[in-house]
């Protein structure tokens, strides 16, 4: 649903109050309701004219500038996102396509922080030698197999929706929703199938995600731009990490620390195994042929399994 210019120039202050650098800004705003919209139609479609029907609703939105080119075809694949609904993507509730210079999107706020914030956090708390984990096992598992579940759903949908490419999977695009819900965000700009050097593929996604995992298990950011879904150009970090004599010392030392407390029970048996199924699919999406990289419904299923072994009793 297209949200006026003016509307979104006083919401944010005239683009004055960023939330996040990069161009994110917080901001309380009248939008479509997407959640009602859903729930009245399912994946039924109506006219432009029956929606603009539609009550808005006040609440606090994350509005994403984005400097470039914008087209018909990028309206068409907009409009078709604020049709999607999935527990584990942030809703698109609007964009405005009025300024010239920019396409301005506009997502649900979720207030509870983005995957990389978590990382980071567990960073710092290294740094200061606290020993208390504040990034369990079991909430790193959940995180990611919630992200994995969202991908999935863009990739494959209901058999009803063309694949949709999400292009710049990150862990600082995986956000926490309420109740500890990880789900996928800003997805939508890259749907053309090209970035700036490149094709984008479910593959280049899987790749992505890849590095996702290495660093939740190993509690770093790799802080670099891909710029090619090439296994050649991986930082040395991750290439060395997935070699087995040295994936010990990858590994979080939190987490180390958790699994240790766990050694003398079977928990400890369980979470070595629920670990080593990680470190397996996070390696095969790396495969330098593309094709034999694991579909993310095969990765789903690989942490699925990870999380049920980690938790069962």
């Amino acid at each position: 649903m297209k949200t006026p210019l003016q509307e979104i120039r006083s919401a944010t202050r005239n683009f004055t109050i960023p939330d996040k650098t990069g161009k994110v800004y917080k901001a309380e705003l009248s939008h479509f309701d997407v959640d009602k919209y859903v729930a009245e139609n399912k994946i039924k479609r109506v006219s432009m004219e029956e929606i603009l029907e539609y009550p808005r609703r006040k609440s606090t939105v994350a509005i994403k500038s984005i400097d470039g080119g914008y087209g018909q075809r990028t309206e068409e694949q907009l409009q078709t996102l604020l049709y999607l609904s999935h527990e584990n993507l942030v809703k698109l509730v609007g964009f405005c396509d009025e300024d010239d210079e920019r396409i301005h999107v506009v997502y649900e706020y979720l207030s509870n922080g983005s995957l990389d914030e978590y990382i980071h956090s567990q960073c710092m708390t290294k740094r200061h030698m606290t020993e208390r984990n504040m990034f369990p096992w079991v909430m790193r598992l959940q995180f990611c197999l919630d992200a994995a579940r969202g991908l999935n759903f863009l990739h494959n949908g209901n058999g009803k929706n063309d694949a949709i490419i999400h292009g710049n999977i990150k862990s600082s695009n995986i956000l926490i929703g309420r109740d500890g819900v990880g789900m996928i965000g800003d997805f939508g700009l890259s749907t053309n199938g090209y970035s700036d050097t490149h094709k984008l593929t479910k593959e280049y996604d899987v790749y992505s995600f890849g590095l996702v995992l290495f660093e939740v298990m190993s509690g770093r950011l790799i802080n670099i731009k891909i710029s090619k879904d090439d296994p050649a150009l991986l930082p040395n970090i991750v290439k060395h990490g997935f070699d087995k004599k040295k994936l010990n010392d990858i590994i979080d030392p939190m987490l180390k620390q958790e699994f240790d407390t766990y050694r003398a029970s079977l928990i400890g048996d369980r979470s070595a195994e629920s670990l080593n199924i990680f470190v397996n699919i996070a390696y095969e999406c790396f495969k330098i042929e593309a094709e034999l990289r694991p579909t993310m419904v095969d990765i789903v299923k690989e942490l699925e399994k990870a999380e049920r072994i980690h938790v069962s009793h």
